[in-house]
């Protein structure tokens, strides 16, 4: 006879297990991803701007929300939300500087990465990046929202971008034909409108 034995095995050793187990390409954050969504961002050709980032995560003072103003891809000023305070603006990234950083925790096979991206400006809405699992408290996560650009975008710019929040828009592709009509098209509105119609049958 064989008595039934209970083996307890701690909480963070099945996480590090599972790493080992799951089939790699299940927990890899793709270079295909990356380059798809940051070559998505450079089509808008988008260099002035404001958005919001806030960090998640111990690796800079606090975790508040700051409106971060990025001029010619040089950050202009950070201002946090809650006491319209400024902030250091060495703590916080430029759109670019997101992609980089994603770039080389991909080059520096970081062991876990995750990222979110916005379905059609492109950029990173949700970092997170965890270099070594086997180092407590190294992990660094952020998040982008709010972006907006400067100057503000046309009336037919905010059309292009409301079918693109309804998800009429679908595909990178189809996005960028859509930005090249409402950003540099010539003629009067009513061809303007012919050429929207055109590429929502297309």
């Amino acid at each position: 006879m064989f008595s039934a034995v209970t083996i307890c095995i701690p909480r963070r050793l099945l996480s590090v297990l599972a790493c080992l187990i799951l089939p790699a390409a299940a927990l890899a954050f793709e270079q295909s991803e990356l380059d798809a969504n940051r070559a998505l961002w450079n089509s808008h050709g988008i260099s002035d701007y404001d958005y919001v980032m806030q960090w998640l995560c111990r690796c800079v003072p606090g975790n508040r929300a700051a409106l971060v103003s990025v001029r010619g891809e040089t950050i202009v000023s950070v201002v946090y939300q809650d006491t319209r305070s400024t902030a250091d603006p060495r703590f916080f990234l430029t759109i670019e500087q997101s992609f980089d950083k994603l770039q080389h925790a991909l080059d520096a096979n970081a062991d876990g990465i995750t990222a979110e991206f916005h379905p059609f400006l492109g950029y990173p809405r949700f970092v997170a990046i965890d270099h070594s699992r086997m180092i407590a408290d190294e992990e660094q996560s952020y998040r982008a929202s709010d972006l907006t650009v400067i100057p503000e975008p046309s009336a037919l710019m905010l059309g292009f971008l409301a079918l693109a929040a309804m998800g009429i828009i679908r595909h990178p592709q189809q996005a960028q034909r859509f930005h090249r009509v409402a950003a540099g098209s010539s003629g009067d509105r009513a061809s303007v409108a012919r050429r929207f119609r055109a590429l929502l049958c297309s």
